[in-house]
């Protein structure tokens, strides 16, 4: 047990897990790993570049309530297999759906909900997908071709004790994704420790481009902004072949902003 985080944090995360039905699909020569809770309409949750499931851990149970939450690890993420290379968005979004197909056998009316790198994947399974698809919900993605802000990122040295490893995991949070350094929790910091050293897809590169523009045919519903200096962001919402865009205000910053398309 570590001695720099509290025995709460680990067995939440572990107990989340215990509760969930574990699934494996074909990913490459090996498999992709999937969570599964609930019973009711099939939700699929994917998660952000360099994590996994637990992005949605504290979502899965709540959720769970209404749907079946399938949360995978995606190709490459987490504990899911490297995918055959070369690595495009199209195939591993392939992937995933041949993994859908199986973790919900009577496919159709899917509600999917990608949070970064998830919502721009997301875009292509949709599209893959078709009118199996009920919804398409993206949260905090890129990939709508908006202009990026450097991000700062502090890399893991080598032989890292386990104090310069959570350092550099609240340091790239406070980076990429929580703009408001006292909503860094112990379990935020402890999920991104856990999770980006396991990434092997280079996922920057497909939310450098205009994916979800280009399956926009099948629209995300809304786009939530939580980037730290959103005031020189713009958040997105995508319906059919109508963008619109406007900025988002500096004191919503560091909480989901989801707007319903009218």
């Amino acid at each position: 047990m570590s001695s720099l985080l509290s025995e709460n944090t680990v067995a939440f995360v572990k107990g989340v897990a215990a509760e969930a039905r574990r699934v494996e699909t074909r990913c490459g020569n090996g498999h992709m790993v999937w969570h599964v809770w609930g019973d009711g309409p099939p939700l699929a949750l994917l998660h952000g570049g360099y994590g996994s499931w637990t992005h949605w851990i504290r979502n899965v149970i709540p959720l769970s309530r209404s749907f079946t939450v399938a949360a995978p690890d995606l190709p490459g993420l987490g504990e899911s297999a490297t995918p055959p290379e070369p690595h495009t968005a199209e195939g591993l979004a392939r992937i995933v759906v041949e993994g859908l197909e199986l973790v919900f056998p009577e496919l159709g009316g899917l509600h999917i909900a990608g949070f970064s790198f998830g919502g721009v994947l997301g875009g292509h399974v949709a599209a893959q997908l078709g009118d199996r698809v009920r919804a398409f919900t993206i949260v905090g993605s890129n990939g709508l071709g908006l202009v990026r802000q450097p991000t700062a990122l502090r890399r893991l040295p080598d032989n890292a004790s386990e104090a310069e490893a959570l350092a550099v995991a609240r340091h790239n949070l406070a980076a990429l994704m929580i703009a408001d350094p006292a909503k860094i929790d112990e379990l935020a910091v402890y999920i991104q420790a856990q999770n980006a050293p396991r990434g092997r897809v280079k996922s920057r590169k497909f939310s450098r481009a205009n994916r979800l523009m280009d399956n926009s045919a099948t629209p995300p519903s809304a786009l939530s902004c939580s980037r730290k200096g959103c005031e020189r962001r713009s958040w997105v919402s995508v319906c059919s072949s109508t963008v619109s865009t406007e900025t988002c205000p500096e004191e919503s910053c560091g909480s989901s902003i989801n707007r319903p398309i009218q």
